[in-house]
């Protein structure tokens, strides 16, 4: 059983919600007159500060997410909800988060930006989590258990049930990075944030929606949650940033068409790598990349540089070693990486 948001909290952002009860943040757009914010009134459209309430983005996203607008926070990437999250739960110095082995770089960074102990479970050889161990990693200390799904960079889905024990059995906060989950049929945890209090999901722009330019993340949780966090977030999405998120929602079946076209040259670009002779093993991917180990991967992605091919070394990573992650991209940027990889001498 969850804890109350109350009891979770930091102390800090308790009294920030205390001095600043039900804050309204009011759409820009719905004003006539607007003489409260000190903007000029040259130079339009630049003269105006964003609408920070985002209500259309917010509205819009909603029924994308088969979720409701309170449940729904806007933030610049990833990184910046994190660092929000953790803001918002651990207190330096004294609590600590709870997350896997390997998983995204920036989750750890985050962590040591905000002074907070950052505990690592190993995943297991395919990649994936008992709630078992997870559980045996927190104390009473422990506020937020972080969890990456499909997970970054082995690409694999974490065990759905084993998830689902952690929700129940964890009277903390559970983040699930889902920020890659639109290139999979399997079930979504954004869909269970009225079921579990204490549940908060991570979607993205910038992979499925082709937005990494802009960089924006959604985070779905309750609407207690969402507060607390609108209220700890720093920097809004800009006036551009919002007309471009609005413009790409508007597109969801051209999007539905390029991950189709993705998982199809992916499937491509794993049977043609299976069969080389520097490649040792392709695990299993749920996302728009694929994790494959070589038997050199420093020469392979020191040649494939040279031909001016970027893909990801991963073997310093955890378990990952001799691996890269390479993304799926364009059928023709994936076919200059096969015949590169075809001349390749291991």
């Amino acid at each position: 059983m969850a804890k109350r948001i109350e009891q979770l909290v930091r102390a800090n952002i308790l009294r920030l919600m205390t001095h600043f009860p039900g804050q309204e943040q009011h759409a820009e757009h719905q004003q006539n007159t607007k003489l409260d914010a000190n903007e000029s009134p040259y130079n339009k459209p630049f003269n105006r500060f964003p609408d920070a309430s985002e209500t259309l983005i917010k509205e819009k996203m909603a029924k994308l997410k088969g979720t409701d607008p309170e449940n729904i926070l806007i933030t610049n990437g990833e990184a910046a909800a994190i660092d929000t999250i953790f803001r918002c739960f651990a207190e330096p110095q004294a609590d600590n988060i709870v997350s896997i082995r390997p998983t995204a770089d920036f989750y750890k960074s985050c962590a040591l930006l905000n002074d907070v102990e950052f505990r690592e479970v190993d995943l297991d050889n395919r990649f994936d989590i008992t709630a078992e161990r997870i559980l045996a990693r927190c104390d009473d200390r422990t506020k937020i258990i972080l969890l990456c799904s499909p997970n970054n960079p082995t690409g694999n889905l974490l065990d759905a049930n084993e998830t689902e024990r952690i929700l129940q059995q964890f009277e903390g906060i559970v983040v699930i990075d889902e920020s890659f989950a639109d290139f999979t049929l399997a079930r979504k945890f954004r869909h269970e944030v009225k079921r579990h209090a204490n549940l908060v999901v991570l979607n993205s722009m910038n992979y499925a929606w082709a937005c990494a330019a802009i960089n924006t993340a959604i985070v779905i949780a309750s609407s207690e949650i969402i507060e607390v966090l609108r209220l700890a977030k720093t920097g809004g999405t800009n006036t551009f940033m919002q007309e471009k998120i609005l413009e790409m929602l508007n597109k969801p079946f051209e999007v539905e068409t390029w991950i189709k076209n993705l998982l199809i040259e992916k499937e491509r670009m794993t049977d043609a790598i299976r069969l080389l002779s520097p490649c040792q093993r392709i695990f299993h991917s749920d996302a728009n990349f694929i994790l494959a180990q070589f038997k050199d991967a420093d020469s392979l992605h020191a040649y494939l540089i040279g031909k001016n091919i970027a893909v990801s070394n991963q073997s310093h990573a955890f378990n990952c070693e001799n691996c890269l992650r390479i993304t799926v991209g364009s059928k023709s940027e994936n076919t200059e990486l096969i015949s590169a990889l075809r001349q390749f001498n291991q």
